[in-house]
């Protein structure tokens, strides 16, 4: 049991860390790029860093990925109590 919650706290830890990159990566301000030429790779980066819809798809990304690596751990990790 202590197994299961030692696991759980780290899949939350890590899930919360994914989810304040994702959230905390906003990209270029206002203020850092007024004055400056930008090139049309800056602006589709921008462009893309600040889109609502792919900052959000960027998140369930991270969650498969978390849950897939979880669910790959645990199971590997009951075969090792088993045997």
């Amino acid at each position: 049991m202590h197994a299961v919650k030692s696991i759980i706290s780290v899949c939350l830890i890590f899930f919360f860390s994914m989810l304040s990159i994702a959230w905390g990566g906003q990209g270029e301000k206002e203020a850092d790029i007024t004055g400056k030429t930008l090139t049309l790779e800056d602006c589709l980066r921008i462009a893309v860093e600040q889109h609502p819809d792919i900052r959000s798809k960027i998140v369930e990304i991270y969650i498969v990925v978390e849950w897939q690596t979880e669910q790959t751990f645990v199971r590997h990790y009951n075969h090792f109590l088993l045997t």
